[in-house]
């Protein structure tokens, strides 16, 4: 269910320089493409295409909300069928939300990447802080963009006039219940201080997750533009609420699975 709320909010000046970087490297490119598969993951994998980033949180949550929604839908009994016919229906098409009976690989930045030269070891951490407004849950940034949504010519209480230039910052976090699955994991893996310095910033952490209820939400909020700050932005914040299974660190150029945690 998407969720909307209009609140004003007056960008500070570190949130400035964040949506002008963001807005920025949305324009740079990568030494090595995100390659998003959107399809549920097989656990019996045991290697993962060079590039690989899991399920394209915003195709998820947009997925998501359209198999919900089928589901609300397939679910409503009609006015003219009986509650036989209505029971029977429903038995005979299995109707049910698809993402309750999969499982979904999401990657990110571990937490943590140090490398201890001496023993020629990285020491690598998954431990996602708790979620800033439920305590039950973790959260672990998945995806952050920003779209510069043109402008517009604006005009204040004095008549005077000015131009307001519009963007989208959107933000993908995985929220996994703190109650079972694997939220916390450090491994080491061995690897000389040559390849170490090459591989470190392709190091990544694939999370396996069981999505729970209600699979997805997304929080609208605003802020408003004014003479001195003549800038309006909207934040799209959505949440994948899921338990982990599995957290598989692995190098994002080979797809070479170097640890995990169960």
């Amino acid at each position: 269910m998407k969720l909307l709320s209009r609140t004003s909010l007056r960008c500070n000046a570190p949130a400035k320089r964040m949506l002008i970087l963001l807005l920025l490297c949305a324009s740079c490119p990568s030494a090595k493409p995100q390659m998003y598969q959107n399809a549920p993951f097989d656990p019996a994998t045991s290697t993962l295409p060079s590039g690989y980033y899991g399920y394209d949180p915003a195709a998820f949550v947009r997925d998501c909300q359209d198999a919900t929604a089928e589901d609300q839908r397939a679910r409503k009994k009609d006015e003219f069928e009986t509650t036989a016919e209505y029971q029977e229906r429903l038995k005979q098409s299995g109707a049910q939300n698809p993402f309750t009976s999969k499982l979904y690989a999401f990657a990110a930045v571990p937490t943590n990447i140090s490398y201890d030269a001496d023993n020629q070891t990285f020491k690598l951490d998954f431990e996602p802080p708790t979620a800033s407004h439920n305590r039950t849950y973790v959260s672990l940034l998945l995806k952050q963009r920003a779209e510069d949504m043109g402008s517009y010519v604006a005009q204040n209480a004095f008549g005077a006039t000015f131009t307001v230039g519009k963007s989208l910052v959107s933000t993908y976090e995985l929220w996994l219940t703190k109650a079972e699955g694997v939220n916390e994991c450090t491994v080491t893996v061995k690897a000389d201080p040559a390849e170490a310095k090459t591989m470190k910033p392709r190091l990544r952490a694939l999370v396996v997750v069981r999505p729970s209820r209600p699979f997805a939400s997304v929080t609208t909020t605003f802020s408003e533009p004014t003479f001195a700050e003549p800038h309006e932005n909207m934040y799209e914040t959505a949440a994948i609420y899921a338990t982990s299974l599995e957290v598989r660190f692995y190098d994002q150029n080979t797809g070479s699975v170097l640890a995990s945690c169960h």
